[in-house]
């Protein structure tokens, strides 16, 4: 390994920028905002106060990794690239771009009162490779040009550190995000070349590998074939992969079969909740790696603190929870932003409406009786290990259970230990319960399945493999 004095990367994911041009008022927008933790009318106003973090931050280089804008749109894209040339004479940048950045569904859209809009102009693929191939050109060693018509690029950032963006789009199985043969044999070549140079070989894409919470939460973020190509890069000599895309701030390792370490970093999303930007400092072999946060950002004249990202996190629970006390037609309409087209008749109202208004108001005491009741299997929550919250209502826990899906168990916290407890518990209620169901020899193993992969988010949630919020060291042995 070549001895280097340290060189700090700043990578950041999930910008999503969204133009104000698109519309940031009105019925229709105010929905779309409010089903998502994307801050999209102030995403611009994010992205100025983390780039000028990241100037302050004596950072030698900022990786971008992918859904630079919302969905492709070609105003966005303009927006985004004038912040990238500024920071840009700053701190050197690298991107690459991702589904949204070229609007794979096709569904772009404006907002103006009541009503949606899918006329907006959107970037091609060969409008991506333009725009932002030019970041990075002077350290390009080789690219790869992909099935889908995308770049892949790999470059040299030190005389010790090797940098490979893969773009992953569509070139996995059947069209899914991931690699072709030729694809996945150009990034081990790129990493066996610096891997035998001595350099510290990091890549970064922007679809999962492996799943960073449980399968059950991530299957439909996940490249195909991944624990193949997790074994093929770790053997190749990547030693930090970083990824987007599912806006959950985590850390996976993987051992391939011949014992080669890979460590996935699953950045936070940029424009919403905890809205992070991973600082990775590389120095003789080792990296440190660590979370900063957006503190404060000016939108409109107006100064907001990191508590806007929460509260906007938040309020995808809270408004189909309002929305279930106020009227079946505010109930329909939060859950079709969501994208949840079910149709509900006056009686399943009642009933949902009944249930929100149990779940709002029910303490942690009387919850934990009545899953004791209704789930006696895998042990019973002790009640009086509760002692200490058992009167306080069920949703002050919840929320940041939810949030911890996000920021890696950060706004778990400040919470009592026994939240986490509960946690545990009630993975192996769940399971338990399912293990017991009297189904036939064909369901018993997809049920087995579906026991342990909620087994496993509930623990992984409850105390996660290790954070990104303090300093980390990867030793490349």
């Amino acid at each position: 390994m070549i001895k280097t004095e340290s060189f700090r990367l700043a990578f950041i994911a999930d910008i999503h920028l969204y133009s104000s041009f698109l519309g940031v008022s009105g019925r229709a927008y105010e929905l779309r905002s409010g089903s998502d933790q994307k801050c999209l009318a102030e995403s611009g106003a994010v992205t100025d106060a983390a780039f000028d973090a990241i100037k302050k931050s004596g950072s030698n280089a900022a990786v971008i990794v992918g859904d630079l804008t919302n969905d492709g749109e070609k105003c966005s894209h303009a927006e985004i690239m004038q912040k990238l040339e500024a920071l840009n004479e700053s701190v050197p940048v690298y991107a690459v771009t991702s589904t949204h950045d070229w609007c794979s569904d096709g569904n772009a859209r404006r907002y103006a009162g009541s009503e949606v809009f899918t006329d907006v102009e959107t970037a091609s693929k060969d409008e991506l490779n333009s725009l932002y191939g030019g970041f990075g050109k002077a350290n390009e060693i080789s690219s790869f040009k992909t099935t889908a018509g995308f770049l892949s690029r790999s470059f040299r950032l030190s005389n010790g550190i090797r940098l490979i963006l893969v773009n992953d789009d569509c070139d996995g199985v059947g069209g899914k995000s991931g690699y072709s043969d030729a694809h996945l044999k150009w990034v081990e070549n790129e990493a066996r070349e610096g891997a035998a140079n001595g350099e510290f070989v990091i890549a970064a894409e922007h679809h999962l590998v492996l799943p960073c919470i449980s399968r059950l939460v991530n299957s439909s973020q996940l490249i195909s074939d991944g624990n193949e190509v997790a074994g093929r890069l770790a053997d190749a000599g990547v030693r930090l992969l970083f990824v987007g895309h599912s806006h959950m701030l985590r850390a996976t390792d993987f051992v391939s079969q011949n014992g080669s370490r890979l460590t996935q970093i699953n950045l936070s999303a940029l424009c919403g909740y905890p809205a992070g930007i991973t600082y990775v400092t590389v120095k003789d072999g080792s990296a440190e790696i660590k979370t900063e946060y957006i503190e404060k950002f000016t939108y409109n004249g107006k100064e907001h603190g990191a508590d806007f990202f929460r509260t906007h996190a938040e309020n995808i629970v809270m408004h189909v929870l309002d929305g279930a006390k106020k009227s079946r037609g505010e109930l329909s309409d939060r859950l079709h932003a969501l994208g949840i087209k079910a149709q509900i008749s006056d009686r399943s109202y009642g009933f949902i409406k009944k249930g929100v208004s149990f779940l709002t108001n029910v303490t942690v005491g009387k919850a934990a009786h009545t899953v004791n009741a209704l789930m006696p299997f895998g042990g019973r929550i002790d009640i009086k290990a509760l002692s200490g919250i058992k009167n306080d209502r069920l949703m002050k826990y919840v929320m940041p259970v939810f949030l911890s899906v996000f920021d890696g168990s950060r706004a778990l916290d400040g919470c009592p230990d026994e939240v986490r407890g509960v946690l545990v518990t009630l993975a192996n209620k769940i399971s338990a319960y399912l293990r017991a169901l009297p189904v036939g020899s064909a369901k018993r193993a997809k049920t087995g399945r579906l026991a342990a992969d909620i087994s496993q988010t509930l623990k992984e949630l409850a105390h996660p493999r290790f954070t990104l919020d303090t300093e980390v060291f990867f030793n490349d042995t």
